[in-house]
């Protein structure tokens, strides 16, 4: 082979490494496109302005501070009540509010001797939560295990308003590895805590081992989707792997509770995890959010200076 077939050959390898890696870049960067327009949506984690937890009976509504669940204006000074009983939520409003549940005009009927708008929320322990829509703000039930309470979404909230984009690290090819992926006995589980200090025993289906800078590390998934209990995941089409971790950067750079990693399927033993697509948690960008957090076994004692950066957001 000449010196001139062997510069050619080497310069189309040059090209075409070059070509893989900015059709990387690109289908990162369209990622992190998607991942902000998601939140800047009009049902987006930025919209998320209240959460409210209920009591048994009675729990007021409206604009007045007097009220347990004050409300922004245009919404009237009172404006009603939600009540709680063994479970169920019903909402009574005002006749003149202009008031819909998943989007039908709620009726009147006499409350207590009083004639009010009145429906039931389904829970999302029922499957999909019953959603209450009246101008910008929608309303809806969440269950955290024996608690129930009202998230509030504004499509004016001040963070949507005020939002001034994303940050990212560089891409770095360099942080999508492939990992080992060791299946777990059947009903493996891991302990994961959440910001309102419940501890919940979910599912995994084993842990993915990895190197990455030079240090072995390892990380174990729960699973989000049609997963079944996770013991077989071929043929599961609409599963997915869910990673929450904490490393270095964690209070360095990154969000300091930690982040979220969603991976398809381990593949013959490999799972890829692109540490380009860390996320933050909802919780980044609300308080109102429930968001869970890394248990003991997902701290890495190293760092990941990929995927998204936290600036203080909320």
């Amino acid at each position: 082979m000449t010196l001139r077939v062997i510069a050619v050959s080497l310069l189309a390898m040059s090209l075409g490494a070059a070509s893989a890696q900015d059709s990387y870049v690109t289908e990162v960067q369209q990622w992190q496109k998607e991942q902000e327009k998601e939140l800047r949506a009009d049902g987006g984690w930025l919209t998320v302005a209240g959460l409210f937890w209920l009591h048994p009976g009675k729990n007021t509504f409206g604009s007045g501070k007097m009220n347990e669940i004050v409300l922004p204006a245009p919404v009237p000074d009172k404006a009603g009540w939600f009540s709680l009983d063994k479970g169920t939520v019903t909402i009574s409003a005002k006749p003149s509010m202009e008031i819909r549940l998943d989007g039908q005009p709620i009726t009147s009927a006499t409350v207590d001797g009083v004639v009010m708008k009145q429906a039931t929320l389904t829970t999302d322990k029922a499957g999909r939560a019953g959603t209450v829509t009246f101008g910008d703000l929608t309303m809806f039930p969440i269950t955290r295990g024996d608690r129930i309470g009202l998230r509030l979404k504004d499509k004016n909230s001040p963070a949507r308003r005020e939002f001034k984009g994303m940050k990212y690290y560089p891409i770095n090819r360099e942080y999508r590895v492939i990992a080992d992926f060791v299946p777990a006995e059947k009903g493996a589980t891991l302990k994961i805590p959440n910001i309102i200090g419940q501890i919940n025993d979910l599912s995994t289906p084993g842990y993915a081992e990895f190197t990455l800078g030079g240090n072995k590390l390892r990380l174990a998934p729960v699973t989000e989707g049609d997963c079944g209990d996770g013991s077989d995941l071929t043929n599961r089409s609409n599963c997915r792997l869910f990673f929450i971790f904490k490393d270095f950067t964690s209070g360095h750079g990154t969000y300091p509770p930690g982040r979220f990693l969603y991976t398809g399927l381990p593949k013959d033993g490999k799972l890829v995890l692109d540490f380009n697509r860390a996320e933050n948690p909802p919780c980044a960008w609300t308080a109102y959010a429930t968001c869970p957090l890394p248990p003991k076994e997902n701290v890495l004692s190293a760092p990941v200076e990929a995927g998204e950066m936290f600036a203080g957001h909320h």
